[in-house]
């Protein structure tokens, strides 16, 4: 075991003592040296409840294999998650008797980050995709925002997801239709943006998007806490979109209980709004064009038709 380059550790006798090589040492972060000969249960407390069956298996005579577990350690003065790959084995006395176990380890968090970001962002491409398509066949912006809406409280396991057109006076703001989970009613109708609290108006009108995870334990009253509590909100994401120097429209992710967002759910949350806007922006640019090429087309007719009637009444003079 010294002279391997595997991390390996040994369990060693009644106390489970354990036992490494140099190679495990950067595994144990800043609990080496002290490690060394202590007991495996103080050296591994945090994780402790989820090793010590399996190093039990071990030391009844059975052999182990694990392929990226899981496992949230504390080996550099804060919590962190960590994936391994590792061997237990038994290890036994001249006489045969098992007095310890081996642990042959690598660390695969590395991987395991790298292959979920792969995925996660696959995910998302699809979704957006998905979105972009939704958008595409909607008959009229009310119904892209409301397919938008129920896309996004699907993607996130939402109770409820509304999109909000703002009043020129940067306070009224009108929520035309929501999309809800079964059992939450309709946040539809017309607010203040102000009876919402400092915070969220401030943040709406600045162009920065909203985050509160439990809205019971994160705003006070003067924070709008009653407010959000009234219409079902106990935790939301909502991201503004500020046109031509004032807040133009929102759209909140509602949660009917508290919950720690991602970043990835707000990062979701605002892709979604920029392409809700660049939707409408689109179609709404294409429709002005298809009036002025009409309007143009009739102005163009009626000349061609003056011109084809002087041309003839002047062949017959």
């Amino acid at each position: 075991m010294l002279a391997s380059r595997q991390a390996m550790c040994l369990i060693w006798g009644p106390e489970l003592t354990l036992l490494y090589n140099d190679a495990y040492a950067p595994i144990l972060g800043l609990k080496h040296p002290a490690a060394l000969g202590q007991p495996i249960q103080q050296v591994w407390s945090e994780v402790w409840t989820d090793i010590e069956p399996l190093i039990q298996k071990a030391l009844a005579g059975e052999a182990l294999w694990f392929e990226d577990l899981h496992l949230v350690m504390e080996r550099n003065g804060y919590r962190e998650d960590t994936w391994w790959q590792f061997s237990y084995s038994p290890t036994r006395d001249d006489d045969g008797r098992i007095v310890g176990m081996l642990n042959v380890t690598t660390e695969t968090t590395g991987k395991v980050q790298v292959e979920a970001a792969l995925r996660a962002s696959e995910a998302r491409l699809r979704f957006l995709s998905e979105l972009d398509e939704a958008l595409r066949s909607s008959r009229d912006a009310p119904a892209a925002m409301l397919s938008a809406a129920a896309l996004l409280a699907r993607r996130l396991d939402a109770s409820r997801c509304a999109y909000a057109d703002v009043d020129a006076d940067n306070d009224r703001f009108v929520i035309r239709n929501d999309f809800t989970a079964p059992g939450i009613a309709s946040s539809a109708g017309t607010y203040s943006l102000d009876l919402f609290g400092s915070r969220a108006a401030a943040d709406m009108r600045l162009g920065r998007t909203l985050v509160v995870g439990d809205v019971a334990r994160e705003l006070a009253p003067e924070d709008g806490r009653e407010m959000f509590q009234s219409i079902g909100i106990d935790a939301i994401i909502c991201c503004p979109l500020i046109k031509d120097g004032r807040l133009a429209v929102m759209m909140a992710v509602h949660q009917d209980r508290p919950r720690d967002w991602r970043d990835e759910d707000v990062a979701i949350v605002e892709a979604v709004v920029e392409r809700c806007w660049a939707h409408i922006e689109r179609v709404g640019a294409e429709a002005r064009l298809r009036e002025s090429e009409e309007s143009g087309c009739g102005f163009r007719s009626s000349t061609r038709k003056s011109a084809s009637g002087m041309s003839t009444l002047c062949a017959t003079n």
